[in-house]
């Protein structure tokens, strides 16, 4: 269940919708403020960014010209460089109140939450019964965790007006802060019966909402239905339950739910073009995609309009029918709108998308005019051309004309991300996000990107929030899904994911593999192998896939049924000799102790495939048993370079390399393995020690040492973080770390020996000596003379 906070802001979001206004007023500086005014006035808010970035240089106190400016950054979507010059106006007599209502506002939407409120403070000094500083105030108050500050604001909302949703809505939140559940139902059911006596069915919709969230996420899930299912009855037609209702079937995966009530939305207004196209859209996620194209395919002939030819497009494109959602633009512009520049532009878009570079340039040059469009869409070509600072280059000018285009922000965010700007590239992804998450797969990239972070629950939201937007666009996010789900011990949620990606035949056997894998995870290697061991006879040899025979055989392997493993392997080698054929073997012989044989099977991969990177590795895993660490680390070195994507391999040159003793070498061969991915344990813990062993970056050491743990809990990695608590003179954290180790993983004399030393530390003398005498007692210790070393120390204290 999700933390109340988070629901109560969920439920905020639902209800209320913040609108706070800003007011304006009144060769030399007053005609050129009269022209910006006039811009301004005309929504030309980018226009006016120059001009009065040149008066800011010689009027920098002036409170019109820092408000003007401050507002025509907001209205550009630049909130935080806005903050500077709308703090100088709301410092001003003039400009106090619409600038400081526009600050508290920035502020608020930044997540700067005291500020917030200390700007709607300063507001409502100058003028205490204003509404929009009090309802950001309010607001700032509840997100700042001052659910009880928030209740005061607002009572005084509410004695102005006793219907104010918006009141209604932050208070709601702050009960549920405080827990105070019984009340925020009876409140949201208060403001439900408020609007329906209204006859507001747009706000009944909301309330609707909200109540379902404030059920759903309350283990009532039976009540957030019957919510739905009760909103629908008294308002079938209205579009804001629709919409509620809709979002939330879409939620629990009841498509053809969703898709019903948009059936019936249809009959009741045929002539909405945007029905049909929803209602296209819920059937090919229901799977029923031949229904989903005949209602798209109808909507088209029906309406027979650009738009209606776009939305095709759209819905071609998120079907993952990339060429049919070309010839649907190309439909459009050759029937109504010649070379219309947004047409052409997603006309160019596709075609990067199809990988049509050639084309898509002449499409850019046909844009020239039209510099947001020709940026953006060269900015593409440059990525899909390997040349990301171009793109870069490209995308800030086609941004700062069209800063709200979710495709720009994530293309921004990939070129980011290749650039080596990692956070750049999550404050585009998460920027695209939220100006449309149905355009781009920004969610999928922030999953994935959170995911090798070890940060596994935000990683499974926006992986179900991109198979709830995207869900044709391949499996990636449901292996995001599922494995998220099950790091957070919820198997059943992870089962049921991959349960629908079972469903799709292009993906059967990807997603058999990771049941197994999960199977496996939960301690029960036998029960992996047999279920694909039963897929494997299913196919009956006639199409196995590869990830399928080597998966089984690794479960073969980790189940001790070696002898099964290797008659599989020489089964597929005698139907085709081939490099993967000979290397699976020598796995399983390397496995069973039999290494000469396992050298020779390696060694007839290589001479089918010289450049077969897994068998190469094999060479140097022998290599490295034999203590042969040279001849190891050069093959790692070498399959590394055949398979980038491959970190494993740069793991074990490292390892390699460590064993040679050079250790500075190994920290900048581990440092890379985690460049590559970030949470591979075994480099995260390895790193995190010797940093911590070596005087290295402890606070870098720790991020590492922690991440380890969330990837892979267990003893090796308990003991590394506490290792690491430790030598940042940490000793509590070591100390609870330590002994976290030996409750969960049992008493060994290294953890015993670690923990001892952090009770030294904390000057717990007695119990610090009777853990140390614990490690020294135990056979071939070591770390025995440090330990008797620590303990003769010790015992002079007593």
């Amino acid at each position: 269940m999700v933390s109340n906070r988070h629901l109560s802001r969920i439920i905020t979001l639902l209800t209320a919708t913040v609108l706070i206004g800003a007011f304006g007023c009144g060769g030399d500086l007053d005609s050129r403020l009269a022209e910006i005014r006039t811009l301004q006035d005309g929504g030309k808010f980018e226009e006016s960014i120059e001009p009065l970035r040149g008066l800011v240089t010689t009027n920098s106190a002036h409170p019109e010209v820092n408000y003007r400016l401050g507002l025509a950054l907001v209205q550009t979507g630049r909130r935080s460089l806005a903050i500077w010059p709308l703090n100088k106006a709301a410092n001003s007599e003039e400009y106090g109140l619409q600038a400081g209502v526009l600050l508290a506002a920035t502020l608020m939407s930044t997540e700067d939450f005291a500020e917030s409120a200390r700007a709607a403070d300063r507001v409502l000094e100058l003028d205490p019964d204003n509404k929009a500083a009090l309802y950001t105030r309010a607001q700032a108050h509840l997100y700042g965790s001052d659910p009880e500050a928030a209740l005061s604001d607002t009572t005084r909302l509410l004695e102005f007006d006793p219907k104010d949703s918006h009141a209604f809505a932050v208070r709601i939140g702050a009960l549920i802060d405080l827990e105070r559940l019984d009340e925020a139902e009876k409140l949201q059911f208060q403001m439900l019966d408020i609007a329906a006596d209204d006859g507001d069915v747009e706000k009944a919709g909301r309330m609707c909402a909200a109540l379902s969230v404030l059920f759903l996420k309350t283990d009532r899930e039976d009540r957030a239905l019957d919510i739905h299912r009760d909103c629908l009855e008294r308002f079938p037609n209205d579009v804001t339950v629709r919409t509620a209702a809709t979002e939330y079937y879409e939620t629990k995966g009841m498509f053809s739910e969703a898709a019903e009530l948009y059936a019936r939305a249809v009959e009741h207004t045929p002539e909405d073009p945007a029905l049909r196209a929803t209602l296209a859209r819920l059937l090919a996620q229901a799977g029923r995609k031949a229904e989903g194209d005949a209602a798209m395919a109808e909507m088209v002939e029906l309406f027979d309009s650009v738009d209606a030819w776009r939305k095709a497009s759209f819905y071609r494109r998120t079907t993952g029918e990339t060429t049919k959602a070309r010839e649907a633009i190309e439909e459009a512009i050759s029937r109504f709108a010649g070379d219309a520049p947004m047409l052409q532009f997603e006309l160019g878009d596709l075609l990067v998308e199809e990988g049509n570079l050639d084309r898509a340039r002449e499409v850019a040059e046909s844009l020239k005019e039209e510099p947001a469009y020709a940026n953006l869409l060269n900015g593409s070509i440059a990525l899909a051309d390997n040349d990301p600072e171009t793109a870069m280059k490209f995308f800030e000018s086609g941004l700062r004309r069209w800063p709200n285009n979710a495709g720009a922000r994530f293309l921004t965010g990939a070129a980011a991300e290749q650039l080596g700007d990692k956070s750049r590239a999550i404050a585009e992804y998460r920027e695209a996000i939220r100006n449309d998450d149905t355009r781009t797969d920004a969610a999928l990239r922030l999953a994935e990107i959170l995911f090798a972070d070890a940060e596994y629950t935000t990683a499974l939201d926006f992986a179900n929030r991109h198979l709830m937007q995207r869900p044709f666009s391949g499996p990636d996010a449901h292996l995001i899904s599922a494995r998220s789900a099950a790091k957070t011990g919820k198997v059943e949620a992870a089962r049921a994911t991959l349960g629908d990606l079972v469903k799709r035949p292009e993906f059967e056997i990807l997603a058999l593999v990771e049941l197994a894998s999960l199977a496996a995870m939960a301690g029960a290697p036998d029960e992996a192998a047999d279920a694909l061991q039963k897929a494997y006879e299913e196919v009956d040899g006639a199409s196995e896939d590869d990830l399928l025979v080597s998966s089984l055989i690794s479960h073969l392997i980790d189940s001790n049924r070696a002898s099964e493993a290797l008659a599989l392997a020489q089964k597929e080698r005698a139907k085709s000799n081939s490099a993967m054929a000979n290397d699976l073997i020598g796995r399983v012989l390397m496995r069973q102790g039999r290494l000469e044989d396992a050298k020779k099977s390696f060694d007839a991969a290589l001479s089918i495939d010289s450049n077969f990177a897994s068998a190469i590795e094999g060479l140097g895993a022998l290599a490295f048993v034999n203590n042969d660490f040279e001849a190891a680390r050069s093959h790692f070195d070498r399959a590394a370079e055949l398979d980038e994507t491959n970190a494993d391999f740069l793991y074990r040159g490292a390892q390699a390399t460590l064993a040679l003793g050079e250790t500075d070498a190994a920290i900048e061969r581990l440092e890379k393995t985690v460049e590559a991915e970030p949470g591979h344990a075994g480099a995260c813990n390895d790193l995190a020690w010797l940093l911590a062993e070596t005087g290295g970056d402890l606070d870098h050491a720790l991020r590492l040492a922690n991440r380890a743990t969330r990837v892979l809990p267990g003893p090796f990695t308990a003991d590394t973080l506490g290792w690491v608590h430790l030598r940042r003179n940490d000793a509590t954290a070591a100390a609870a770390a330590f002994r976290g180790a030996i409750a969960d993983y049992g008493g060994s004399p290294t953890r015993y020996y670690h923990l001892g030393l952090a009770l030294g530390q904390q000057g717990q003398t007695e119990e610090a000596l009777e853990v140390l005498r614990q490690a020294v007692a135990a056979d071939s210790f070591p770390d025995a003379a440090a330990a008797n070393a620590e303990i003769e120390r010790l015992e002079k204290l007593l």
